[in-house]
């Protein structure tokens, strides 16, 4: 049985001899059925084998009802859904057993130079060997059970390689040390996620058309009721959001949960009980808001794998097990047993917005740019609003009260070398709000096309061919946009 290393000081030191003689473009099936949460953090370890075989071909056996989700990663050649939930419920039925005979078929359509089954219970253990093999092909497993988690010990013995990793082992890191006990590379940091379509899925939506301007989403509901965090301080927490021009939007994913989620509601003024929305149509909700505050369930571990800002409340669950660890704009408050305080929830928010505690004013960073570029970017940096800039100098719109917001919009990107003169003050602006998105408009396709080349691996720029040039259609432009600051 092989032993794995707690957490890798380097993001390629060999961690042990290699046994395994895998081709240079392997096939590998992972096998991570569910829970959101689980699916979630066990996607750095596909990031972590085509970091190792840039030309691997991986397939993933989960839970149809993550399906979606899982296809999200741009490196998952093949999703095989699994769905024995729905399957025991009916299975006298014939077409459960066709439905089960399609999924045989299509785990041995391919033979696997290796398997990593991360979930370490039976039923996926059987589906690991099931599972057609090349010779000699290893199936990778968990050797032990980690504090915290479901394991069922007889898995292992349908495990060829099973590795023992340590008991108090984060999510993340399990499922990665089963990846590095196959590559022989400790996995870099910080983990990757989904892909960058994740970033603006459905944030233009029907179902959230009407959603204001500026938002918290509080993930309020949990199926542990030890979990979940009291309604009194919900109400405290929703009330300093108002007071800070924060709108509360309360989602629900059952009636008990809608009926908790108007309770909520009914202590804090403007808030908004949501409707009922799927887990990728969720995407589009975290996106859009300017924090992400709740307990320990699936959305909110979304949202911080996305890195938006998010606020993880723990009461009666082990922080250490599932805490975001990789971003900045991630806060972890309380623990099992320990319930935090409004005030430390609160300062949580305020932290991961990068505002102060009393919400008033954003912290000015230094941008360090020319005088002439830093004149624009002075200008933007006096509140963290939606902005409108004109890259060319040119003043436009009436000026609002500042506000918090998300998004910046960098306008008259004209030829391709007035672009290119942007660089640096949309380099500074993106380094010194790493929380904000950037529209970058063009006037000429050959500026669009230099945009591309200048920004295009860059996720929070987004571009487009906006062919305006006179001042009033410059006016026009910045006093029908939304925005709250226009220079």
């Amino acid at each position: 049985m092989r032993e794995a290393m707690a957490a890798p000081a380097a993001p390629r030191a060999v961690t042990q001899a290699v046994p395994f003689a895998l081709p240079a473009n392997p096939r590998i099936l992972v096998v991570k059925v569910s829970s959101l949460g689980d699916v979630v953090h066990n996607m750095p370890l596909i990031h972590d084998l085509r970091a190792r075989w840039p030309g691997a071909r991986i397939d993933w056996v989960v839970e149809e009802g993550y399906v979606d989700l899982v296809r999200l990663l741009p490196d998952v050649e093949r999703v095989i859904p699994f769905a024995l939930r729905r399957w025991r419920k009916r299975f006298w039925q014939p077409a459960m057993w066709h439905e089960i005979g399609e999924v045989r078929d299509a785990l041995r359509a391919q033979h696997y130079d290796a398997v990593i089954e991360s979930q370490g219970l039976l039923k996926t253990a059987v589906v690991a060997r099931v599972a057609a093999r090349a010779a000699g092909a290893p199936v990778i497993g968990l050797g032990n059970r980690t504090q915290g988690s479901g394991y069922e010990p007889v898995a292992r013995l349908l495990y060829t390689d099973p590795v023992r990793v340590p008991r108090q082992a984060h999510s993340v890191r399990r499922s990665r040390l089963l990846g590095a006990a196959l590559t022989g590379l400790a996995p870099a940091e910080p983990p990757k996620f989904f892909g960058e379509t994740a970033q603006s899925l459905h944030v233009d939506d029907p179902i959230w058309a009407q959603l204001p301007a500026r938002y918290a989403v509080c993930f309020h509901a949990t199926a542990g009721a030890k979990k979940k965090w009291p309604v009194a301080s919900w109400h405290a927490l929703g009330q300093r959001l108002q007071a800070d021009g924060l709108t509360m939007l309360l989602p629900w994913g059952n009636e008990a949960e809608r009926r908790a989620a108007q309770e909520i509601a009914a202590g804090v003024p403007g808030a908004q009980v949501l409707p009922r929305f799927s887990v990728m149509q969720g995407f589009g909700l975290i996106n859009r808001a300017e924090v992400v505050i709740g307990v320990d369930t699936g959305l909110v571990h979304i949202a911080a794998a996305l890195c938006r800002p998010t606020v993880e409340i723990y009461t009666a669950t082990w922080r250490w097990k599932t805490e975001g660890y990789w971003s900045e704009r991630i806060a972890n408050v309380g623990d099992d047993g320990v319930v935090p305080t409004v005030d430390e929830v609160w300062q949580a928010a305020c932290r991961v917005r990068g505002v102060g505690p009393d919400a008033a004013h954003p912290v000015q960073p230094d941008l360090g740019l020319h005088p002439a570029t830093g004149a624009a970017a002075a200008c933007l940096a006096r509140t963290q609003g939606t902005w409108l800039c004109s890259a060319r100098g040119r003043a436009s719109g009436r000026l609002r009260p500042p506000a918090r917001a998300r998004s910046m919009a960098l306008g008259a990107c004209g030829f391709r070398w007035r672009t290119r003169a942007a660089q640096p003050l949309v380099e500074a602006l993106l380094n010194a709000y790493p929380l904000h998105r950037l529209l970058l408009t063009h006037m000429t396709p050959t500026g669009r096309q230099t945009g591309a080349q200048l920004f295009g691996k860059e996720p929070r720029v987004l571009q487009c061919y906006l062919p305006y040039d006179l001042p009033c259609s410059c006016g026009g432009f910045c006093g029908t946009s939304s925005r709250q600051r226009a220079c």
